[in-house]
């Protein structure tokens, strides 16, 4: 699509401050006469050369809203990239961290492990997303690319004591493959051995 010039800005080359803006022609071109002529006053009044300033060309509104467009298709691009990025759940909180800009250091105070193993993470985080910096990593999730938990196995419970128990939550939820075998009663003597039978009969 060719450029479609609406108006011409100077400003500052050393200080980037806009000075002045004037509308192009009717067919796009440098209004010569006007630009020479507002370029001059600021260079007796400010003690310049036209050397100090730089041109800015401004475009049309209809160019705008095309790189608009574009710039968005590209945008839901790169954040469909991201969106098959599986990470832990502890490999989230260490983003989170880097994303603070919050050293390995002080990441591993935080969530109170340690700072190698911080490392180890964030080395795992830099290969799935494909970067090879911080700074890359921070502008991905800036991006939209902010990955999804993924689904690990549940941790067996833990008693008091320390040691895992079994979780009986899912019983009576769809056919077991394997039906527990029906116990054969048992006897007094079996439950109580260290008791002679004859103390039990009826």
């Amino acid at each position: 699509m060719p450029i479609q010039p609406e108006s011409y800005v100077l400003y500052e080359r050393s200080t980037g401050t806009v000075r002045f803006r004037v509308a192009a022609d009717s067919d796009g071109g440098v209004p010569v006469e006007k630009l020479a002529g507002l370029l001059a006053v600021h260079c007796l009044v400010r003690g310049q050369a036209p050397e100090d300033y730089e041109m800015m060309v401004i475009t049309r509104d209809s160019m705008h809203h095309a790189v608009a467009l574009r710039a968005q298709e590209l945008l839901a691009a790169g954040r469909a990239l991201g969106a098959g990025v599986k990470v832990s759940r502890r490999e989230q909180e260490v983003l989170g961290g880097v994303v603070q800009n919050l050293t390995n250091k002080e990441i591993a105070t935080k969530l109170n492990i340690s700072e190698r193993t911080i490392k180890f993470h964030v080395s795992s985080l830099l290969a799935k997303f494909g970067v090879a910096s911080r700074a890359a990593l921070c502008r991905e999730v800036s991006l939209g690319r902010m990955p999804s938990i993924g689904t690990a196995e549940p941790a067996a419970p833990v008693t008091l004591f320390g040691y895992p128990v079994e979780d009986h939550e899912g019983e009576g939820q769809g056919p077991d493959p394997s039906p527990p075998v029906a116990e054969a009663p048992r006897e007094r003597s079996h439950v109580f051995p260290m008791f002679p039978k004859e103390r039990f009969a009826t």
